[in-house]
C-alpha cells in the first residue's frame, strides 16, 4: 500500500503541472489576442473610422472576452493524461513504465502484476523531479506576444506624445476658442430649469468629458475633430426624434393654424432655427392661454436646447476646418442637382437637334426615293444598329409618340401613318419544316444562298476525281488521328466517291 501510494502522489503532481500548463497556455493566446484587438483598434482611432467613448471599459470587456474563449478553447483541447505519460515513458526512456501502471490501476481489474507495475512505477518517479517529467518548453508563440506587445507599446507611446507635442500658434488659439465655447455653453445649461432628459445628460457627459480632455491636452486634432463629428450625429439623430414627438403632441392638441408662423414655410419642425422655436412657442402659449401642456412645454425646451449644441458643435467644427455633416450633405444635394440640370439642358439641346435633322432629310420625293433604296439595299443588321446608336443619342424616345414604326416599309411617313408595305412572296407551293417540333405563330429563320435546282453539265468523272483529291489530301495529314482517318475514309467509301484499294 506503501508503493501504491507514493505513485498516486506522483500522479497527482503530474496533473496539477499539466494542468497549470494548460493554463498558462491559455492565458498566452489570450494576451495575443487582447494585444492584437488592441492594436487594430488604435489602428482605426488613428483613421477615424472607429471612435470609443469610454477605453477602459472597452478594454476590459476585451480582455474578458478574450480570456474565457482562449480558455475554454486550451482546456476543452487538451491532450489526455494516459497519452501525457505515454509521452513522458517515450521521452525518459522508461520503457512503458508510467503509462502501463496507470492503465492497469484505472482499469481496478485485479491481476498479479499490477502491485508489480505499481512498485516499479514509484521506484522510477522518486528518482526524477517533476520539472523534468513535464518541463517547461520554449515555443514561437512566446516571439509573437513579444513583437505585439512591442507594437502596442510603441502605438501607445507615439499617441502619448503626439498629443502632447509643441503646439503652433494656430492650434492654441483654436483650442482656447474651442474651450471658451464650451465653457459659455455649460455656464448657459446651468441657468437652464428645465430638468433634461436621458437623451440630454448622456450629451451632457459627453461634452463634460470633451471639455476634460481637451483641458488635460489628452486628444490631438483628429480625435478632436472625430469626437466633434460623433456627437454631432447624436444631436441630429435626437432632433428628428424629438421633432417627430412635437408634430405628434399637436395633433393631439388639434392645433391645425399655423398661418401667422413664418415656420410654416419649412416641410419639419427638424428644419426650425431658434429664433423659429421661440415664435412656435410663444404662439402656442398664446393660443393656449398660458396652459401649454408639460410635455409639450418640454420638447419644444429640447429642441432649443438641442438647437444651441447643434450650433456649438457646428462652430467648434469651423474652428476645426472641418465640415458639418449637414453641410457636406447640402454640397452634395446642390452638386446632385446641378449635375440634373446639365443633363436636361444636354437632353434638350439633342432633342432641338434631332429635330432640326428631321426637317432637313424631310425634303423633296427625290431624295426621300434615294433614301428609301438605300434602305433598301443595306441589311437588317445596318437598320438595327441605325435604331440603337439612334436610342443611344435620344433622337427617339418613344416610337409611337415620334411616328417611327419597326415593320417593313418602301421609305419615310414624312408624319402619316400608311399600312404596312407587304413583301413580295416566293413561288411555288409552301414547304413545311419538320424540324419544328410544334407549330407557332411566329418563327425565326436563318436563310443562306443555295445554288439553282438543275443538271451539273461538268462530267461526272470530273468531280469524282476532285472528291477523290480532297479525300486523299486530308487523309495525308499527320495531325489528324488514326482512328479519325479511318472513319473519314470509310464515310467517302460509304457515298461512292473511291473503291477500297
Amino acid at each position: 500500500m506503501t508503493a501504491e501510494r507514493l505513485f498516486l502522489e506522483h500522479i497527482s503532481k503530474l496533473k496539477k503541472r499539466a494542468l497549470f500548463q494548460t493554463t498558462q497556455q491559455g492565458i498566452l493566446v489570450a494576451f495575443i489576442l487582447f494585444f492584437l484587438t488592441s492594436a487594430l483598434t488604435t489602428g482605426l482611432e488613428k483613421t477615424g473610422t472607429l471612435t470609443i467613448q469610454d477605453p477602459s471599459v472597452f478594454y476590459a470587456i476585451v480582455l474578458g472576452i478574450a480570456l474565457v474563449a482562449a480558455l475554454s478553447y486550451t482546456l476543452l483541447t487538451k491532450p489526455r493524461f494516459q497519452d501525457l505519460l505515454i509521452d513522458i515513458d517515450r521521452r525518459l526512456h522508461l520503457r512503458d513504465r508510467l503509462s502501463t501502471a496507470y492503465e492497469y490501476y484505472t482499469r481496478e481489474k485485479s491481476s498479479q502484476f499490477t502491485d508489480l507495475l505499481i512498485e516499479d512505477a514509484s521506484r522510477k518517479l522518486n528518482g526524477i523531479s517533476i520539472k523534468d517529467l513535464l518541463p517547461s518548453r520554449f515555443s514561437r508563440i512566446y516571439l509573437l506576444l513579444l513583437f505585439l506587445l512591442l507594437l502596442n507599446l510603441g502605438l501607445f507611446l507615439l499617441n502619448y506624445f503626439s498629443s502632447r507635442l509643441y503646439r503652433t500658434e494656430s492650434n492654441r488659439e483654436t483650442t482656447e476658442k474651442i474651450e471658451k465655447l464650451m465653457k459659455d455653453y455649460a455656464a448657459q445649461k446651468a441657468q437652464d430649469a428645465q430638468q433634461p432628459r436621458e437623451a440630454q445628460r448622456k450629451l451632457a457627459r459627453q461634452m463634460d468629458e470633451l471639455a476634460r480632455q481637451l483641458q488635460d491636452q489628452a486628444m490631438n486634432r483628429q480625435e478632436l475633430s472625430n469626437a466633434v463629428n460623433q456627437m454631432l450625429k447624436e444631436v441630429q439623430s435626437e432632433q428628428s426624434r424629438l421633432a417627430k414627438d412635437l408634430e405628434s403632441q399637436l395633433d393631439e392638441q388639434e392645433i391645425e393654424n399655423f398661418q401667422e408662423l413664418s415656420t410654416q414655410k419649412t416641410p419639419s419642425f427638424q428644419q426650425l432655427s431658434q429664433e423659429d422655436l421661440q415664435k412656435l412657442q410663444q404662439f402656442l402659449k398664446n393660443m393656449l392661454k398660458n396652459q401649454m401642456p408639460l410635455a409639450l412645454d418640454q420638447t419644444l425646451s429640447d429642441l432649443n436646447a438641442l438647437q444651441n449644441l447643434e450650433d456649438l458643435l457646428s462652430q467648434m467644427l469651423d474652428e476645426l476646418g472641418e465640415e458639418s455633416p449637414d453641410s457636406s450633405e447640402g454640397s452634395d444635394a446642390a452638386a446632385q442637382q446641378e449635375e440634373d440640370s446639365q443633363n436636361q439642358d444636354g437632353s434638350a439641346n439633342d432633342g432641338e437637334t434631332a429635330q432640326g435633322r428631321n426637317g432637313n432629310q424631310a425634303g423633296s420625293e427625290a431624295q426621300q426615293s434615294e433614301e428609301a433604296a438605300n434602305q433598301t439595299g443595306s441589311g437588317q443588321e445596318q437598320q438595327e444598329g441605325q435604331g440603337v446608336s439612334a436610342r443611344e443619342e435620344g433622337n427617339i424616345s418613344d416610337d409611337s409618340e415620334q411616328g417611327h414604326s419597326i415593320s417593313a416599309g418602301r421609305g419615310k411617313a414624312d408624319g402619316s401613318q400608311y399600312a404596312p408595305y407587304q413583301m413580295e412572296g416566293a413561288p411555288g407551293p409552301t414547304l413545311e419544316d419538320h424540324t419544328v417540333p410544334s407549330k407557332k405563330s411566329e418563327y425565326n429563320i436563318h436563310i443562306r444562298s443555295v445554288t439553282s435546282i438543275g443538271n451539273a453539265t461538268v462530267p461526272e468523272e470530273e468531280i469524282t476525281r476532285e472528291y477523290q483529291r480532297e479525300v486523299e489530301s486530308i487523309l495525308q495529314k499527320e495531325e489528324i488521328p488514326a482512328n479519325y482517318r479511318e472513319f473519314i475514309k470509310n464515310y467517302f467509301i460509304s457515298i461512292g466517291l473511291t473503291q477500297a484499294q
